[in-house]
């Protein structure tokens, strides 16, 4: 009877151990769990590239490197125009308020301005009272 108590006792053992390295695991990926999922997806989306690249290509070396540099320029060259239109943007607005053409009331009373203040959970007046 011992015996069998004694095979529990170990499993259990076993369980708690695994459990806790487990969490110890988990809090120490924690910060790139977000970094490894998105890893995860591009890896799974670029994949037939890759496969078709080494089908065509004489070298799995040299088809890794045009799968990278075919995502680099398909991620980059969208993202340098996103940034060059923000660049603009921002510029605008730094004449526009330099000039007096634009206030913060300006800004605040936008609809749009509304929307993201409410949907963020704070108000324009709280960003006013927190600028003075």
């Amino acid at each position: 009877m011992s015996e069998g108590g004694g095979i529990l006792q170990k499993q259990l053992w076993h369980l708690g151990v695994l459990l806790g390295v487990s969490a110890l695991l988990f809090f120490v990926l924690q910060p790139f769990i977000l970094t490894i999922f998105f890893a995860i997806v591009l890896a799974i989306a670029l994949h037939p590239l890759f496969i078709f690249l080494k089908r065509h290509v004489v070298r799995e070396t040299l088809a890794s490197l045009l799968t990278i540099l075919i995502a680099l320029v398909g991620a980059g060259v969208p993202l340098y125009f996103i940034a060059a239109q923000v660049a603009e943007e921002s510029i605008a607005v730094y004449q526009r308020v330099g000039a007096g053409t634009l206030s913060f009331s300006d800004i605040t009373e936008h609809p749009t301005s509304q929307r993201l203040t409410h949907l963020l959970g704070f108000s324009p007046e709280d960003i006013t009272s927190g600028l003075g």
